[in-house]
């Protein structure tokens, strides 16, 4: 009877570890696939990079399309932020520490990249500043001074800084949002959406 009774349960476990493999399978063609179309949108095959570490031969490696993806979205967005911010004035929008007459060189997240990318990309979360306005914005963070927190609801509202402030923590971008996100963005730029302030969301 014991004997029965074990074999059915190592059979039952086969069968499981079976199902287990077969899913695990199908994850990875599907994520295959995925990554196969991303790049075919993006219209290139994946990126080979050189990496050469420490007393170690030069390798080469694949970028995968996740990174590609980042990549074009990254460059996008900040074209676009950048030429609306140079639009609206050319002079740095925080101005506490150059005064309001620092050149534009930088993008500047309101609610800072360290929370994660959800807003990062988003244009309603960046502003044009200079190097120092935005390297100032950290140590003014790390001293608790609400100096930054208020420059940012007299440029921008109190309604807009809450509801960034609300939406920083959602969920963070996916490679396929990434790239929808990129290619609307260089849709806005070629359109020259930027001239009006409008924003791509």
């Amino acid at each position: 009877m014991l004997s029965m009774r074990g074999d059915c349960f190592k059979g039952t476990k086969v069968k499981t570890d079976l199902a287990r493999s077969r899913a695990r399978k199908a994850r990875r063609v599907e994520k295959v696939a995925e990554n196969a179309g991303i790049a075919a949108a993006i219209g290139k095959e994946p990126l080979i990079a050189s990496k050469q570490g420490l007393g170690r031969p030069r390798t080469r490696r694949k970028v995968l399309p996740r990174r590609m993806a980042f990549n074009r979205l990254e460059a996008a967005c900040k074209t676009f932020v950048l030429l609306r911010a140079k639009h609206r004035g050319g002079v740095c929008e925080i101005g506490i520490v150059c005064g309001g007459n620092g050149p534009i060189e930088v993008w500047y997240h309101v609610t800072p990249q360290a929370l994660g990318n959800a807003l990062k990309y988003d244009a309603r979360n960046i502003l044009g500043s200079c190097h120092s306005c935005n390297g100032g914005e950290y140590f003014a963070r790390k001293r608790g001074s609400p100096v930054y927190g208020s420059r940012h609801r007299t440029i921008l509202g109190n309604e807009a800084v809450d509801w960034l402030q609300a939406n920083a923590g959602r969920k963070q971008i996916s490679t396929r949002e990434a790239l929808d996100m990129a290619i609307e963005y260089e849709k806005k730029i070629a359109a020259g959406e930027w001239r009006d302030g409008a924003v791509p969301m």
